[in-house]
């Protein structure tokens, strides 16, 4: 198949970095599939058609995005995207017949890229569904009970939303998006029954299962077991339990979670509650971390995979945090990464979603709570922390679960099939 891929943050596919994307684009690459990339480039100004590896990727020049920037200009330069990306394709593919679209969200904004692209080749869409915009960003509104709460942080209490206008342009988009998939990827049970009751048009056939995944290097991480202990020496971390926060900060992650389970364990002078990664909110949980001398975290970086999966292999606790406002039910892949390393996962999220049964549950890799039940939270904890035996069997069964099931070269398999289904 010639599948065309709308992307808009892959790095450089001809060199080894990994990435969520750029491990599934390489997946169809080996199965003999013809990719076609379309993603942000990485030099302003620079737009054209490139061979990365053995994919051709046409970058296409376009604002800034990505990082701690005003909310207003990512919305715009996102909103850009859209007509940069079709003048691109216009220009440097337009000849090319494509089979197949496979389009991640976010941005539903894209999908004035797919019906053009439709238009011109009849390509058929596969929506990849990560994250269900704008439906996650409507709560302006927090629930009375949530108010009276006095042992939580006021980060907790603000709400989120959507300028009324900006909330009517992405819902319209979302709609006409989900009505043009042939394919909708859900990444559980829970995704598809959400998105079935907010487009009741959508089929049986059009909501499928794929879930998250993950392309774990065994023999780079066996390679560089003798450096853990330089790690470390490195982060101070002899003798420690360390609890840790990967990956992306950001809006969903409700970093008040993180702070309030390291103040209930100040106490305890060998946890370490380690936070790697970047995002919008990663300053805020600095902060309160400050305001409240939580003398038990340690923040580092974004780095590459590689390098992550080094401290986290060193981790005894990997953990995951949602916000408990979301209405929808969402599934942060970081999960998957936590379980191909063997490390067990506790979690806390909001009411209604099924990531606990679907992911934690059925590969028995886990404890979580929901809706700032912080006495479940740290029992949760003092669990993990009081049974080592038992906790190192939890990560395993979660390790074995990826093997059979959340691999890149499994859901790449079960994504080859769907995508069959609609040739």
């Amino acid at each position: 198949m010639k599948i065309l891929f709308l992307g808009i943050n892959l790095p450089n596919l001809g060199t080894d970095e990994g990435g969520f994307y750029v491990d599934l684009i390489k997946e169809l690459g080996k199965q003999g599939h013809q990719i076609t990339c379309i993603a942000p480039s990485y030099k302003r100004g620079e737009t054209g058609l490139f061979r990365e590896g053995f994919i051709n990727t046409l970058r296409v020049a376009v604002g800034d995005f990505i990082g701690n920037i005003p909310f207003w200009k990512k919305g715009i330069n996102i909103f850009l995207m859209t007509w940069k990306y079709i003048y691109a394709y216009r220009k440097w593919l337009k000849k090319e017949l494509f089979d197949i679209i496979l389009l991640p969200t976010p941005p539903v904004s894209l999908v004035d890229v797919v019906t053009y692209v439709q238009k011109c080749c009849g390509a058929k869409l596969y929506l990849i569904l990560r994250d269900i915009h704008p439906d996650c960003l409507d709560r302006k509104e927090i629930p009375q009970w949530l108010l009276e709460r006095t042992d939580v942080y006021e980060e907790c209490k603000k709400p989120y939303g959507v300028n009324p206008v900006v909330y009517y342009y992405l819902y319209k988009k979302a709609q006409k998006l989900y009505s043009v998939s042939k394919r909708i990827g859900c990444m559980s049970p829970g995704n598809i029954e959400y998105i079935h009751q907010i487009a009741p048009f959508t089929t049986k056939e059009q909501l499928v299962l794929l879930p998250n995944w993950y392309n774990g290097n065994e023999e780079s991480i066996i390679n560089n077991i003798l450096v853990e202990g330089q790690i470390r020496d490195k982060y101070n971390l002899q003798n420690k339990f360390i609890a840790i926060f990967g990956g992306t900060i950001g809006e969903a992650q409700a970093v008040w979670n993180i702070a309030q389970l390291a103040k209930m364990n100040l106490n305890k002078k060998d946890v370490v509650f380690l936070v790697v990664g970047r995002g919008v909110k990663k300053e805020k949980l600095q902060d309160i971390a400050r305001k409240d001398n939580l003398s038990n975290m340690l923040f580092l970086q974004y780095m590459p995979k590689n390098e992550y999966e080094i401290l986290l292999k060193i981790a005894d606790l990997g953990l995951i945090s949602i916000d408990e406002k979301y209405k929808v039910p969402t599934c942060p892949s970081k999960i998957i990464g936590y379980m191909a390393l063997a490390k067990p996962v506790l979690a806390m999220f909001n009411r209604g979603n099924d990531y606990g049964e679907f992911y934690i549950d059925k590969s028995r890799c886990g404890l979580w709570s929901v809706d700032l039940d912080y006495i479940t939270m740290q029992k949760n904890f003092e669990w993990f922390y009081s049974h080592p035996e038992e906790r190192r069997k939890m990560g395993m069964s979660g390790y074995h679960y990826y093997k059979n099931h959340l691999t890149v070269e499994h859901v790449c398999n079960l994504l080859e099939e769907q995508l069959l289904e609609i040739q």
